[in-house]
């Protein structure tokens, strides 16, 4: 700051914060490094936050943080930004003290001509910032950053590759959903997912897609193709280890506990893009897709089956396995 004496900068930053404070309607939002709200306060019913929940996840009650909140793009300055109510405000989003804050302040009248202006260029932002959050969530950020870079390529009209499909699927949770709350199944179902979909991202898979409590992912994509089975199996190992982890948790809470069963499968497939010009997505077809998905069928709480292919593609661990057919 120029050099100036420390005096002069304390006395500068009270004035500052005074003036920026003076006149505004102010609300603030605390939260963990999950992203789950710890505590607010303010004016919060002017921004129409007055509804929010503690302990529950923030972009699970208002969508415009969606995409904002990862702690690798703080600090993050929005102005006139709207908020649920229809009023605009400017947004700090920081960190401080293994805490994400962020602080509304209403937008003073004289300024109101510029956002008109300023929320196009903002509501773009954070669209772009929900879609990026959308693909790295499902495809992994180096998938993304792959693809946005050209280097991975993906053609509509399908090609063939020879990849590792992994199924994955909750042991009794049809019955479970029956005849459980709406709420409870979606704890349990939210709290498998944010504990597989990490595990299948950090060995290079790719999520094919979810659907209900079944995972299914794509292995050897993004890495060498002879490269699936290892890493398809290592997935494998950690899910059934976190499980047991989640699991120690849930029980000492009270909580019901949870069981998998997964099918790995290694061969030919056809990789490519379905869908129209209004939604598209990455998926793969062919017998390998499903003797996978009949393979984590056959399999128990607990158990992991693996095809012939991905048995033999894996020398060092074939100890770990009793053969049988299938």
């Amino acid at each position: 700051m120029n050099n100036l004496p420390q005096p002069i900068i304390e006395d500068l930053i009270e004035d500052l914060i005074e003036l920026a404070l003076r006149d505004r309607q102010i609300a603030y939002l605390e939260l963990n490094e999950s992203a789950i709200l710890v505590s607010q306060n303010g004016n919060l019913a002017t921004f129409g936050f007055d509804s929010l929940q503690t302990g529950v996840l923030l972009d699970q009650q208002v969508d415009m943080f969606t995409g904002l909140l990862s702690v690798e793009n703080l600090p993050l300055y929005l102005p006139f930004i709207q908020t649920p109510s229809g009023v605009t405000a400017d947004i700090h989003l920081f960190q401080k003290q293994q805490s994400i804050w962020i602080l509304l302040m209403h937008t003073e009248e004289k300024k109101k001509h510029y956002q008109a202006i300023q929320q196009k260029v903002y509501d773009l932002r954070l669209t772009h910032n929900r879609q990026t959050k959308i693909v790295n969530q499902y495809l992994g950020k180096e998938v993304a950053e792959r693809l946005d870079e050209g280097i991975e390529q993906i053609k509509d009209s399908g090609e063939r590759r020879n990849l590792t499909i992994m199924f994955a699927d909750l042991r009794g949770f049809t019955s479970f959903s029956e005849n459980t709350s709406p709420e409870q199944v979606f704890e349990l179902l939210n709290t498998y997912l944010a504990s597989m979909i990490p595990v299948v991202l950090h060995e290079k898979g790719v999520l094919d897609k979810i659907i209900g409590d079944e995972v299914m992912a794509i292995f050897g994509m993004i890495t060498e193709e002879q490269n699936g089975p290892f890493e398809a199996l290592l997935a494998a190992f950690r899910m059934l280890n976190t499980i047991e982890k989640l699991n120690l948790e849930r029980f000492q809470q009270g909580k019901t506990t949870l069981q998998i069963g997964i099918g790995l499968a290694t061969g030919p497939v056809s990789l490519g893009v379905l869908g129209s010009r209004h939604r598209k997505s990455l998926t793969v077809i062919g017998n390998h897709v499903n003797l996978a998905a009949r393979l984590q069928g056959q399999a128990g709480a607990k158990q992991l089956i693996i095809d012939e292919t991905t048995f033999q593609a894996i020398p060092y661990y074939q100890d770990l396995f009793s053969t049988r057919s299938v």
